[in-house]
């Protein structure tokens, strides 16, 4: 899936193929947590982060 972002002309699929990857790849770590308020924990500043890059993305497409 990455290569077709990196083969793709279109910004937006882009970051919506790599974001999809990363949250992938995030879940697969959260669920190898064995406890289950640290994956809890994990995953919510996990999301915290995606958020606040996906409104830095956001703020930047605007003032293109």
């Amino acid at each position: 899936m990455i290569a077709e972002a990196i083969n793709s002309d279109d910004p937006s699929r882009n970051v919506a193929i790599v974001c999809t990857e990363i949250v992938r790849g995030l879940s697969f770590i959260a669920n190898a947590i064995p406890d289950k308020e640290e994956q809890d924990a994990f995953i919510e500043t996990i999301n915290k982060q995606i958020h606040s890059e996906l409104e830095i993305l956001q703020q930047s497409q605007f003032e293109a």
